[in-house]
This record gives C-alpha cells, sequence and structure tokens, in this order.
C-alpha cells in the first residue's frame, strides 16, 4: 500500500530570463539539499529509512511511500518546500554535476539535434531553451538567484499538491 506524493510548483524554466537559463532546475535539485532541520545525508536517511523514494524536479518535488508513512511523507515534502537553505558547498557540487551533463551532452546526437529543434522553432522564447541551461549561465547563477528563484514562486497559491494512492481523501485533509 503505497502513496505518492507529488508538489507542483508553477516555477518551470518558462519563469527564468534567458541569462538565467538552468536557474529553475538548479533550484528543484537544491531542495534536496537541506534545510535548518535536516542536511541532505538526513533527508537521504529518513527517506531511506521508510523505503520511499524522493525526486526533484525543475517545477517542484515528488514522494513514494508507504501509506502508514504519509504523515512523515507530507511533513518532509512541506520543510523541503517552505524551507531550502541552498549551502554554498552543495550548490558547487550541483553546479559541478550540471556542468558535467551538459558536456556529456554535446556528445549526444539526438540530444544536440532536439535542442536546434527547439532553437529553430521557439527561437528566444523560453521554450527554445534547454530547461538545464548553458555553461554561461550555469556558471552565472548565484546562491541569491536560488534564494529569488525560490521566493518569488514557491509558495502556496502557485503550488499544486496531488495525492494518489492508498490513502483516504479525508485523511490527508485533516
Amino acid at each position: 500500500p503505497m502513496v505518492t506524493v507529488r508538489a507542483h510548483v508553477e516555477a518551470d524554466s518558462l519563469t527564468v530570463p534567458a541569462e538565467l537559463a538552468g536557474l529553475a532546475e538548479l533550484t528543484g535539485t537544491m531542495l534536496l539539499e537541506g534545510t535548518p532541520a535536516r542536511d541532505s545525508h538526513r533527508i537521504a536517511e529518513q527517506v531511506e529509512d521508510v523505503g520511499g523514494t524522493l525526486v526533484a524536479a525543475e517545477d517542484g518535488l515528488g514522494l513514494r511511500v508507504l501509506s502508514r508513512d504519509l504523515e512523515f511523507g507530507l511533513e518532509l515534502v512541506a520543510d523541503l518546500l517552505r524551507n531550502p537553505v541552498f549551502p554554498d558547498e552543495r550548490l558547487e557540487r550541483q553546479r559541478g554535476l550540471a556542468l558535467a551533463r551538459l558536456a556529456a551532452e554535446e556528445d549526444e546526437p539526438d540530444t544536440v539535434a532536439r535542442k536546434l529543434f527547439l532553437r529553430a522553432i521557439y527561437g528566444e522564447h523560453p521554450l527554445g531553451r534547454p530547461a538545464s541551461g548553458d555553461f554561461a549561465s550555469m556558471k552565472r547563477i548565484t546562491r541569491r538567484d536560488l534564494v529569488a528563484h525560490h521566493g518569488t514562486y514557491y509558495r502556496p497559491n502557485n503550488t499544486v499538491l496531488a495525492i494518489v494512492g492508498d490513502v483516504e481523501p479525508a485523511d490527508v485533509l485533516t
């Protein structure tokens, strides 16, 4: 008996200026890097302890846990969405990983073709830019940018929480 929680925040790459392309994706990734109550290792331990899975994306979080652990799961998702600390050392680690992925993509013909196609179709519109950004924009993003993006978009009135699985709606609403 499992429950999946998906917190969708209207904060994807369409909300980011061209010079900061990749900001939405990096902000989502950094949600897993800690809050005042838990660092990234504690987050991973807690999710593993309940046999769950937790993923971040440019537009929020996804969590899957046993139904008996739903209360923990909701508390965790709320903490991660509301209280990220964006630690500098973890930002540099995630930036390095993002730059390595961008470099690897240059050797993938289908990825190169997709990027060129989107640019040809959409031009300068945000849909014409890769959500992961490029080398220049990824190097340009600062912790201050993450904090500003989070503060602007990660708000209750800009978030949809979907919960599906072995759960009664009344149990979630109370």
